[in-house]
């Protein structure tokens, strides 16, 4: 009886080096891609609040289909719209939903994107990479009437 017992305590799990690595490289690929999609999410929110510090708006999926619903008025371009140069990219993607991961890390449905006339180049073409689904504009402020006194 004392053979049985000390073997079952001398059982230990063991690991060949071949598995270890086989194990590291199997679960390597979806912490890679967690972290693709953290990075991304976080370019993402880094850009949206550039574009409201710089006086832009940006409307989600959401907020934009309430916004149209209610019949607010939308704001208007100094310039009218047909020139080329206010409407840089209209979404060309099919809207889809955002992945559960994306929702959970934090990341909006980006519909439409309205930046300044003084926004950056190099911002504008990372916008337009970062969100392929929406709709962006330039718009140019309206000068501010001086009151009289």
């Amino acid at each position: 009886m004392v053979a049985p017992l000390s073997r079952l305590r001398r059982f230990r799990f063991r690991l060949r080096l071949r598995t270890l690595l086989l194990l590291v490289a199997v679960l390597a690929v979806p912490c890679a891609w967690l972290g693709s999609q953290v990075k991304l999410v976080r370019e993402r929110a880094a850009l949206i609040d550039r574009v409201e510090a710089a006086g832009g708006e940006v409307f989600s999926s959401s907020e934009w289909l309430a916004d149209r619903a209610s019949g607010t008025p939308q704001p208007k371009p100094a310039q009218p719209v047909w020139q080329p140069e206010i409407i840089i990219k209209a979404g060309n993607l099919p809207r889809r939903d955002l992945s559960s991961i994306r929702r959970w890390l934090g990341d909006r449905d980006i519909s439409s994107i309205r930046i300044p006339e003084k926004f950056p180049d190099a911002d504008e073409k990372r916008i337009l990479d970062l969100f392929p689904q929406a709709d962006v504009t330039k718009f140019y402020p309206t000068p501010r009437a001086v009151p009289r006194s």
